[in-house]
């Protein structure tokens, strides 16, 4: 699957040699497709908390993971009438639906609706994302961080695996 999304145009901004403030990066995020036909777009990751304000590097070329006190910002597009499947990270995510809309499903059952300008936190819950929908679905993902260490009581089989990509992380079914 190809993302049916032009490609996003992302500013970076930053500080040159003399201190002045100036565009670092001035590009298009391209889509990269992930299982289950997403196609994720990564437009910059920190590894730690406070971040490093002069990163010399791009950062959006960094692995995509969750990571000890970093954070990730990306950018989702759910394919058309397609259901993912239920992972978790140990994270807190911000989720903000920009395009159509998807469906949260939660593993005790509930499926939630969530529309254009909804927005969803999550506590390290188990989720999936479904986009019942005839056209993709959009939403922007800020993921900060492991917000615990191990598992809860009663998930210890869904628990994050260190090194696996964040929000992508499976269980088996």
């Amino acid at each position: 699957m190809t993302s049916p999304l032009p490609p996003l145009r992302r500013i970076v901004t930053g500080h040159n040699d003399a201190g002045p403030a100036t565009v670092k990066y001035d590009d298009k995020a391209t889509a990269k497709i992930v299982p289950h036909d997403a196609a994720l777009r990564s437009l910059w990751i920190t590894d730690s908390s406070p971040a490093n304000l002069s990163s010399p590097g791009d950062n959006a070329d960094a692995e995509v993971r969750i990571i000890n006190n970093g954070s990730i910002f990306r950018i989702v597009d759910f394919p058309p009438r397609s259901s993912g499947h239920m992972h978790r990270t140990i994270s807190i995510d911000y989720v903000i639906v920009q395009k159509a809309a998807v469906v949260l499903v939660l593993d005790d059952g509930s499926k939630t609706p969530v529309g254009e300008g909804d927005v969803v936190v999550q506590q390290g819950t188990m989720h999936g994302w479904d986009n019942h929908r005839l056209m993709g679905s959009l939403t922007g993902d800020f993921a900060f961080g492991r917000s615990a260490r191990g598992c809860w009581k009663g998930t210890e089989d869904r628990c994050f695996v260190p090194g696996r990509v964040g929000s992508l992380t499976y269980t088996a079914s």
